[in-house]
């Protein structure tokens, strides 16, 4: 046992190391990668069979229950952990946005994948049926935004946008499972669907968690303020994040939702009632924690490689599903900003969509269908969209936020960057980002009322009224 322990955190640290000095990739993607490669070269060269050591890793990869490790474990403290940072105030002045995005554009891009992705399938001859399309539209849809979010960072990306991202991405996950959970029901088991039943337990499952969370916290809040020990408070935080989870779980409501909001409630709290100081010290905590469980969550998904079996069959149909997703997305967002859209900032649909990397939670999912009838088929194609997500998605998204907000103090590149300008990739993405921004004013019917690469977009009747006020206020842009 200590040997394994030790290979996994050794793993974790080598990984981490390697990927700050040599890849020099965000955490998300340099470390999966990694892993995932040291585990292949193992694998081919036998080393997993030439020692009892060896034999014990691979015993202990193929027993880990990654579904378990992240959906009954690791998921609630991730989101606790983005959500006890976050500003509520500014989550507050775009939430319909990001509540719209969350459900109905979870909604809209399920479908949209599970159609384009049974057509293909009946083109490559893999017959895939519709219902097992759209479980896999449904644990494909939530995005993770760890990576994206690092580089938002550093790039020149506007407040607004880190936070529709980071606040779609936290309740996203939600909504995603109950989809899954219905979905799977249907396929695997046989259970009949019924509009009005899945509806009332959608509502249900959403509300109550909201209701749940938000009262769970309220009473923790109401004991932290009568509490003055650092050590104390962070102990109840991790009393709330775990009693919010796993009560959430027992009532039948959405645990992911109603840890993001027992963690908006004793974040703002906190806010409130502490100095700078202690503040610091409760974000640091939780970071720390946030930080250990996703790098463990990345060595995870690389090591994850040796429980799958590629053909290249199943190579072409997930670098194909890979722009399924990526286009299903895009229409999707379209589809839910369509009500929203009165004010639309130029570039926030693109930026939405190609930010949307898809993570862990999709495998987790994907490994609880595994064993199933055409879990073969779904597990290795969506390792491949998560995979690509992550190198395709996540080393091209600086080029696409510098096509709208053009940084020119940022004159520093790394290899991949600088490869990326010298094989002209970065040329070819913002062409593609040129042609995505005239298909989505060209659908959505907008035009700019400036030459700014990030106007606002507005309708040829709203042009004539607008006046200054109504474009610079940013919570009325999308």
């Amino acid at each position: 046992m200590l040997e394994i322990l030790f290979f996994c955190i050794t793993a974790a640290a080598i990984a981490g190391f390697l990927n700050h000095k040599v890849l020099k990739m965000p955490p998300a993607i340099g470390i999966t990668i990694i892993s995932s490669l040291f585990v292949l070269l193992i694998e081919a060269t036998n080393g997993f069979q030439s020692t009892d050591t060896g034999n014990k890793i691979l015993s202990f990869i193929k027993e880990i229950n990654f579904y378990d490790f992240l959906l009954n474990g690791a998921l609630g403290f991730l989101l606790f952990a983005s959500a006890i940072k976050i500003d509520v105030q500014l989550l507050k002045n775009y939430w319909r946005q990001i509540s719209s995005l969350a459900t109905i554009g979870v909604l809209f891009t399920s479908f949209i994948i599970a159609g384009l992705l049974y057509l293909v399938s009946g083109a490559l001859g893999i017959q895939l049926p519709f219902i097992w399309c759209l479980l896999f539209g449904a644990f494909i849809s939530p995005t993770d935004p760890i990576a994206a979010l690092a580089i938002l960072k550093s790039a020149n990306a506007p407040k607004s946008l880190e936070m529709k991202l980071a606040g779609e991405a936290m309740f996203n996950d939600g909504m995603a499972i109950v989809i899954f959970m219905s979905v799977f029901g249907i396929a695997a088991k046989g259970v009949e669907f019924n509009v009005v039943h899945f509806g009332v337990d959608l509502v249900k499952e959403i509300f109550g968690a909201v209701a749940f969370g938000g009262a769970l916290g309220a009473l923790y809040c109401y004991i932290m303020k009568h509490i003055k020990d650092l050590t104390t408070t962070l102990i109840f935080t991790l009393s709330l994040c775990l009693g919010s989870y796993m009560g959430a779980l027992l009532l039948h409501f959405s645990a992911p939702i109603s840890v993001v909001v027992s963690g908006l409630v004793v974040g703002t709290t906190i806010k409130k009632i502490f100095s700078e100081h202690e503040r610091e010290h409760v974000e640091m905590f939780w970071e720390f924690l946030d930080e250990l469980l996703n790098i463990s969550l990345f060595i995870i998904i690389g090591l994850e490689v040796v429980l799958i079996t590629f053909t290249w069959d199943i190579v072409i149909f997930g670098v194909i599903a890979f722009a399924v997703v990526c286009l299903s997305r895009l229409l999707g967002i379209i589809l839910t900003v369509i009500p929203l859209r009165k004010y639309l900032l130029r570039g926030t649909v693109p930026l939405l969509s190609w930010g949307g990397i898809r993570g862990g939670i999709s495998l987790a999912l994907a490994l609880a269908v595994g064993n199933t009838t055409y879990g073969n088929t779904l597990l290795p194609i969506t390792f491949i969209v998560v995979i690509l997500s992550g190198i395709v998605q996540g080393l091209t998204l600086k080029t696409v936020i510098n096509y709208y907000y053009p940084n020119e103090e940022d004159k520093h590149l790394v290899w991949y960057e600088k490869l990326g300008e010298s094989l002209r990739i970065n040329l070819l993405v913002c062409q593609m980002t040129k042609l995505t921004d005239k298909f989505v004013n060209f659908v959505l019917r907008l035009k700019p009322v400036s030459q700014e690469p990030h106007a606002v977009l507005v309708d040829s009747q709203t042009i004539e009224e607008l006046n200054d006020v109504s474009v610079t206020n940013e919570e009325n842009n999308f």
